[in-house]
């Protein structure tokens, strides 16, 4: 073997390294989970609401999360802007094998609603998102499939398909999802849903990823939800991630979800 050809068998080796790192779907889909929860986590969102016609509804939203004791995550979504829904809040305790705890307080009616698992597919305060769609990958409830690789935006991803398991197909709004997600740092780009009927229902995309303070973790700076079948979608923005630091507990409880109005 020849020196120039021992260069290059050492540099396809380190190159394809990554990809041999994540040769199954199921282990790509939990690298991508380990990358998308971090113990602690802040930041701010601006969410636009657009219809067909191009009408713009825009609300301000301060987003907090923090593993729990399970090694989930609990979370806490609380809207800001504008006046008719501030203080406005979910709250998600995620658990390792039970349904997760999920409860809306709407400060118009000061009244905590428990949000049920066969709501999870239901959209959450007017946008594109179902409630299902802002959880954490719950690994245990899909079966996945690696289907190819493919660019994007100049970037290698695999493409891999979710489908829910018989167990949780019900609660579920779609039949299946197909993710792509970056080879370079398990981040997802580009989501299609599909509904019930196995039809297109919504394709979600997310842009401008960078590492937050050096944390090993990539986050979007804007993403977008289109519902294909009306047109309508949700345009979201964020600011000032923060990764680390200290969050109480007493941030995720009913308590505190009324209190903070």
């Amino acid at each position: 073997m020849t020196k120039l050809t021992t260069i290059c068998a050492v540099l396809a080796f380190h190159l394809a390294a990554p990809a041999a790192m994540a040769a199954t779907a199921q282990e790509i889909m939990s690298l991508y989970d380990k990358q998308s929860r971090a113990d602690a986590e802040q930041v701010k969102l601006t969410m636009r609401l657009v219809n067909p016609q191009g009408k713009v509804r825009q609300r301000t939203i301060n987003y907090q999360t923090k593993t729990n004791e399970q090694g989930k995550q609990n979370s806490l979504l609380r809207f800001v802007e504008p006046a008719d829904v501030r203080g406005t809040a979910l709250l998600t305790l995620e658990h390792a094998q039970d349904d997760d705890d999920r409860w809306l307080y709407l400060p118009a009616m000061r009244k905590v609603r428990r949000i049920a698992a066969t709501e999870d597919n239901e959209n959450f305060m007017g946008s594109d998102f179902a409630y299902e769609d802002i959880d954490f990958e719950e690994l245990a409830n899909n079966s996945y499939t690696l289907l190819k690789s493919e660019m994007v935006a100049g970037t290698d991803t695999w493409v891999i398909q979710a489908t829910p398991t018989p167990q949780s197909r019900d609660k579920s709004g779609y039949s299946k999802r197909v993710l792509w997600i970056r080879k370079d740092n398990y981040a997802v780009v580009q989501v299609d849903y599909y509904d019930k009927k196995d039809e297109l229902f919504k394709k979600r995309q997310a842009t401008g990823l960078a590492e937050v303070d050096q944390s090993g973790k990539w986050r979007p700076k804007r993403q977008e939800m289109l519902n294909t079948k009306t047109g309508h979608k949700t345009e979201i923005v964020y600011e000032d991630y923060r990764i680390g630091g200290q969050i109480s507990d007493d941030v995720f409880s009913q308590r505190t979800l009324a209190d903070n109005r």
